[in-house]
């Protein structure tokens, strides 16, 4: 915990929001001027999308994945 005091920026993933929201919340109560920057995949620009629109928006396609563990 030490060492985070000498962190000025964090990046994270913004998926849900879920995952930022708790490391905005670890980080800002140990350093409160910390910034945290959010960062999504330019294939899905959904938060990009809703601050530009000011709304909620959602995505209209996803790419399937299939995923193959041997």
């Amino acid at each position: 915990m030490e060492d985070l005091k000498n962190i000025d920026e964090v990046c994270v993933p913004i998926g849900g929001g879920g995952l930022i929201a708790g490391i905005a919340l670890v980080f800002k109560s140990i350093k409160p001027d910390v910034k945290i920057i959010g960062v999504e995949s330019a294939a899905y620009p959904t938060m990009k999308k809703s601050i530009q629109e000011d709304k909620i928006t959602k995505l209209k396609w996803i790419h399937n994945c299939r995923w193959n563990f041997h």
